[in-house]
Order: C-alpha cells, then sequence, then structure tokens
C-alpha cells in the first residue's frame, strides 16, 4: 500500500497504477530527512510522476506548490485522483520528460524530483538536461531515484550533496549554487 509518510496528509493511502515502482516509504523518508527545510513555501516538479506520491509527500510538508509530469495515461489518471481524493489544486502535465525538462521556459522550479524507469534513461542525460536548462533555479535541490550500482555522475554545475543506496534504490541530492 502507497502512503504518505508525512505532515499534514499523513497515512492518506494513494492510489498506484499497477505498471510502476513507486518510491517506497522508507525512500520517501530519506529523502524528506535531507531536504526538510527546504520544502516549505517551494515550488516542487515531480518528473516520472507516476502515482504523484513524491510531490504529494512535499505539499503534504508544506510546499507551496506543485506540478506533475508524466506521459502514461494511466499515471495521470492515478495522479488525478490522488489530487482529487486530498483536495489538492496541483497542474498536470502530459509530456514527455526529456522534452519538457529541455523545453521549458516558465518560473523555475525549487525542488525537482525524478524517479525515472531505471532501465530506460541513464541518470548523466536527465542531470545534463536539467543543467542546460532554466527548470532549477539557482539554490534549488535535485532529487534523483536511480539503480542501486549506478556510479555517481559527475556534472559541471550541480554540486553533489548526497548519495546513498537504499535497498534496490539509489537517491542522489544535487544543490544548484546562486
Amino acid at each position: 500500500m502507497l502512503r504518505v509518510t508525512g505532515g499534514l496528509f499523513r497515512g492518506m493511502n494513494l492510489h498506484c497504477p499497477k505498471d510502476i515502482r513507486p518510491s517506497s516509504g522508507r525512500i520517501k523518508e530519506y529523502i524528506f530527512s535531507q531536504i526538510t527545510e527546504f520544502v516549505p513555501g517551494s515550488r516542487v516538479l515531480d518528473i516520472f510522476a507516476g502515482s504523484g506520491a513524491l510531490g504529494i509527500e512535499a505539499l503534504s510538508r508544506k510546499a507551496r506548490s506543485a506540478v506533475f509530469v508524466e506521459k502514461s495515461q494511466r499515471s495521470i489518471t492515478s495522479i488525478r485522483k490522488n489530487l482529487q481524493k486530498l483536495e489538492i489544486q496541483s497542474k498536470v502535465i502530459k509530456a514527455d520528460a526529456l522534452r519538457y525538462i529541455k523545453h521549458f521556459k516558465s518560473e523555475p522550479f525549487d525542488i525537482i524530483f525524478i524517479d525515472p524507469p531505471y532501465r530506460d534513461y541513464e541518470p548523466i542525460t536527465l542531470l545534463e538536461a536539467v543543467e542546460n536548462s532554466v527548470i532549477l533555479q539557482n539554490g534549488g535541490h535535485l532529487v534523483m531515484e536511480m539503480s542501486t550500482g549506478t556510479a555517481e555522475p559527475e556534472t559541471q554545475v550541480l554540486i553533489p550533496n548526497s548519495f546513498r543506496a537504499l535497498g534496490d534504490t539509489t537517491v542522489g541530492i544535487w544543490f544548484r549554487p546562486g
């Protein structure tokens, strides 16, 4: 069962499509223990949103707003069900993640969550796309889940803050200086 692990909606069950791998409670607790001070009042982007669990977790912990990007219609339906259940107003965008990042031209986000299908995307490709975009605010954080055993990607702009294996998932957290 997928649940919100903290904040206003703590303990609430979330709908999750059967064909995705959601972030476990342990992973979410680790992520939010690392970025907790940056969440209140932040603008959050949840890319490869799946069920929307990471963005909803941030909203539960007092993020100002969240945008969910997903290309699967089944996942979009799930995200909308979860938002409706929790009475949250948020933007849900049907788009390819890389294309969305590369063509982003709006107000940058304070926190970006990226949880791609591990076999389909190389972490460095996603990090470089974020680095070369205006999508992440200076002073913002990028959180990416990847397969354990993945070497820590080196970047030109983003500064690594944390890189930790938790079971079959490794969580990397980067900071954009400025």
